[in-house]
């Protein structure tokens, strides 16, 4: 931990051993219910047979297992009378525990092949059409709400039960398409934790969110 203030601080990580990142992570306080996060990465691998890196990050929520997120979305169709709110806790008509932007081709992160016998991660059906999702804690709401222009590099991910920890785990990830050695990468992103907020508060909490303009970075 570094660069200690009274709004927020910094977490940095060292390099990994397989994929060479290093990455920081900045929290900054947004009164009165928010924090602000910016996450940089830096690798100094140079070759990425997958084509992408992929960095994970996961809440463990203290809330009863295969306790899902809500998001806007659609599983595998869209249906014109169907809500365009979806729950999500890894079950849909295909089952699995990544959720990835609609619209886009080719969402599916790269895999080895052979593939190995069980990938925990398996892709779901679902599909999210705005970039943030939320859950509820006992009687609190807790949101994660990310920039319009980082849509397609983020795919939300639940683990209905973490068995290391007994709940559910509330998570994402990053994807970095062809990775460059020695460049630095940005993700920025808005958490947040209110009493009692109905999905449509939300709603306008990220399209505040998006207007504001966060500071972001090209991929």
């Amino acid at each position: 931990m570094r660069d200690i203030r009274p709004d927020g601080c910094t977490l940095s990580y060292r390099p990994t051993a397989c994929a060479e990142t290093a990455c920081d992570i900045t929290y900054t306080a947004t009164p009165p219910h928010a924090v602000d996060v910016a996450i940089d990465a830096t690798t100094s691998r140079r070759q990425w047979p997958l084509g992408s890196l992929a960095l994970f990050f996961a809440t463990i929520v203290k809330a009863p297992i295969y306790t899902g997120v809500t998001f806007r979305g659609h599983d595998n169709a869209r249906h014109p009378k169907a809500s365009p709110w979806v729950h999500f806790n890894g079950h849909a008509q295909t089952p699995g525990r990544v959720v990835h932007p609609s619209g886009l081709p080719n969402p599916g992160l790269g895999r080895p092949e052979p593939p190995p016998p069980t990938y925990y991660y398996a892709d779901s059906s679902t599909r999210f059409d705005e970039p943030f999702y939320f859950g509820i804690v006992e009687d609190l709401s807790y949101a994660v709400l990310f920039p319009a222009s980082q849509r397609q590099y983020v795919r939300f991910v639940v683990n209905p039960l973490a068995p290391a920890f007994g709940g559910p785990a509330w998570g994402f990830f990053w994807v970095i398409p062809s990775p460059q050695a020695g460049r630095r990468y940005r993700l920025t992103m808005r958490v947040l934790l209110k009493p009692s907020l109905r999905a449509d508060d939300i709603l306008g909490a990220h399209r505040a969110y998006v207007a504001d303009g966060p500071d972001v970075e090209p991929q």
